[in-house]
């Protein structure tokens, strides 16, 4: 996603230099009536252009940071399989249309737990008062409603495909932001950790399936969200 917007900017950059530098040879050969002037001006203002640093993508940037941070993520999660967890990464939601992925997919004895990984600039303040939670100026009920309409879709999804009731946990995997040190975040029942926290916090969670159950619930949450593919435009994903 990062290189297609990527990409996108470079060819809207490259047709406004061009359209640009149209423009200011045309307006230079009718104020001067020297076409040899006009192209001197042009090549001037391309020089000035090309000395400019690029202009930012920001989507594009959003893009790398976000995957950085789930790589990140990833690694720290990576261990729990030795312990008989099971770890899906990027995977899609079960209803035809969604264009959300659910970013970490973690089943244990514990049951599913959703992860979902922020990797927010460094200078992101997350505060917690009065019981409601800000991360930087946005409501804390914002940040985490897209994680805990996964965490339902997942709860019942999987309870459809066991014949059983299942509780989905979640949490928000944090990098950048600066966290209270204090007390722990959180908002309807979902943790804003730092990454590297999230581990032990899932294994901390109590023990609710046997072996046959979790082994249930891994194949059906496998089945059920399969490798999440990004739709061919790059503006449809959220």
């Amino acid at each position: 996603m990062a290189r297609g917007l990527a990409r996108q900017g470079r060819r809207r950059r490259l047709v406004l230099l061009a359209v640009g530098l149209a423009a200011v040879f045309v307006a230079a050969w009718w104020l001067t009536g020297s076409a040899q002037a006009a192209l001197g001006l042009a090549v001037i203002a391309l020089g000035a252009a090309l000395a400019r640093p690029a202009l930012r993508n920001d989507a594009a940037a959003k893009w790398r940071r976000g995957a950085k941070g789930e790589r990140s993520t990833a690694r720290y999660l990576r261990p729990l399989e030795r312990h008989g967890y099971t770890v899906l990464h990027d995977r899609n939601l079960d209803r035809p249309g969604d264009t959300a992925n659910i970013d970490h997919l973690v089943i244990g004895p514990c049951g599913p737990v959703v992860v979902d990984s922020k990797n927010w600039h460094r200078n992101t303040m997350v505060r917690a008062r009065r019981g409601r939670v800000i991360v930087g100026r946005t409501k804390g009920a914002k940040v985490i409603a897209a994680t805990a309409m996964e965490r339902r879709r997942v709860a019942q999804g999987l309870s459809a495909d066991i014949g059983a009731p299942v509780t989905a946990h979640a949490v928000l995997a944090v990098h950048g932001a600066r966290l209270p040190y204090w007390r722990r975040p959180e908002i309807e029942g979902i943790p804003l950790l730092r990454a590297k926290q999230v581990r032990r916090w899932i294994t901390g969670l109590p023990a609710v399936h046997d072996p046959a159950t979790v082994a249930r619930l891994a194949e059906a949450a496998a089945r059920r969200f399969p490798p999440y593919i990004a739709p061919a435009d790059p503006s449809l994903r959220d």
